[in-house]
């Protein structure tokens, strides 16, 4: 089993070109102003859990957003994403079979 996890503070303050570089507008649509964060940490888990790292966030993609949590898509693959907020902090989990 792969694990990735990603944990930000809900409350930082960035700068609108990070969301630019790290959201295309499809996803920022999806995500909503209140779960950019959750969405950053969504694509962190992801490709901490892949080991391959998220050095280009346009091709980590949301494609889908539910209570349950977020599904990243990467390379064809559709990872599910599990989050848990405590209002001040956002904590992504990934976890998949490897093949």
């Amino acid at each position: 089993v792969r694990v990735g996890v990603d944990i930000e503070r809900a409350d930082v303050a960035r700068a609108a070109d990070w969301y630019q570089l790290a959201f295309n507008p499809t996803e920022t649509a999806l995500l909503q102003p209140g779960l950019l964060v959750a969405g950053w940490c969504a694509k962190e888990a992801v490709a901490k859990a892949t080991g391959l790292g998220l050095h280009n966030p346009a091709q980590w993609l949301i494609t889908q957003a539910s209570d349950q949590g977020l599904t990243v898509q990467h390379a064809g693959i559709a990872y599910p994403v599990q989050l848990w907020s405590d209002g001040a902090e956002v904590l992504a989990l990934c976890q998949f079979k490897c093949e």
